[in-house]
Formats: structure tokens, C-alpha cells, sequence
């Protein structure tokens, strides 16, 4: 009866931490070694419109408009591939007409906004 427990108590334990496990979408850089990435991802995962400015065929760099990092969206295929994530609507083809952003963290950390440097 322990080992039935036991058994239980492990599968209860890696189904939690695999529902933990967060599917990597974006990856945040810097040159910067020292620099706290947080704000930076906090303000992402805030961000409900990414798929907007994600490339169908390859991951796309965005800098920030502070200059001290930036991020790669990593592309539909690959989380296609990766999750098996359905490609969006609005993700954007290389091949169609896109606008060169930065994106600049709102006031209050909770989002990132567009900014065209065209």
C-alpha cells in the first residue's frame, strides 16, 4: 500500500511541475551583464499582441528603446515545431511588408509598446 502512495505521490509531483514548465516563446538579451532582465520580461508576458510582430520563418530581434537589451521572438515554425503551436493570423510573413520597431516598456511595467524607427 506505501509503494501505491508512493507512486502516486511522484506522478502528482512531475505532473505539477511539468504544468509549471513555461513554453518559451521569446528570449530576452543584453550586452550588459550586470542589468536586471526582469522588467523586460515582466512587461512581455504582459503583453497580449506579440504574435503581431512575430515572423512566420524566422525569429525576429526587437530592441528596446533604452538600448540595454533586446528580444528575439523565437518564430511561428519554431513553436509549431517546439509546442505544436498553431501559426496565428497575425503573425507576419518576412516576405510582406513589416515595420522596423523598437518597443518601449510602459509607465506602469505591465506592457511594451511599438515604436517605428523607420
Amino acid at each position: 500500500m506505501k509503494n501505491v502512495y508512493f507512486i502516486l505521490l511522484l506522478l502528482f509531483g512531475i505532473s505539477v511541475s511539468a504544468q509549471n514548465q513555461t513554453k518559451r516563446h521569446f528570449i530576452i538579451h543584453s550586452k550588459f551583464p550586470d542589468i536586471d532582465l526582469t522588467k523586460y520580461e515582466t512587461a512581455l508576458n504582459q503583453t497580449s499582441n506579440l504574435e503581431a510582430f512575430r515572423f512566420i520563418e524566422k525569429s525576429r530581434t526587437i530592441f528596446f528603446t533604452d538600448k540595454l537589451a533586446w528580444v528575439e521572438l523565437l518564430s511561428a515554425n519554431e513553436l509549431l515545431e517546439k509546442y505544436n503551436k498553431p501559426i496565428h493570423l497575425q503573425n507576419i510573413s518576412i516576405n510582406s511588408k513589416h515595420h522596423n520597431i523598437e518597443f518601449a516598456i510602459s509607465l506602469d511595467g505591465k506592457s511594451v509598446k511599438a515604436q517605428s524607427t523607420n
